[in-house]
């Protein structure tokens, strides 16, 4: 029925862009990065925390933080 078709799609978009506003309002610096090192999602903490645009990081991948992050014990993340 094309009715419930119409609600499932009107829900699932809610479900997103309450998600989207979740993902977004953290503090914590959520990224994924694809295999071959290119960004491909990241919440406005990245750029902050990085000090590079969310475009540059879109763009240039792992090369804004090689040797920037650490484990909690201290090693470089690579």
């Amino acid at each position: 029925d094309v009715t419930d078709t119409q609600k499932h799609q009107r829900q699932a978009s809610e479900y997103a862009s309450r998600l989207e506003s979740i993902f977004e309002a953290l503090t914590e610096g959520v990224l994924l990065q694809a295999a071959d090192g290119s960004v491909q999602l990241c919440n406005d903490a990245v750029p902050n925390l990085l000090g590079v645009s969310r475009d540059a990081l879109m763009q240039g991948g792992s090369e804004h933080w090689q040797g920037a992050w650490v484990r909690v014990d201290g090693t470089p993340i690579t």
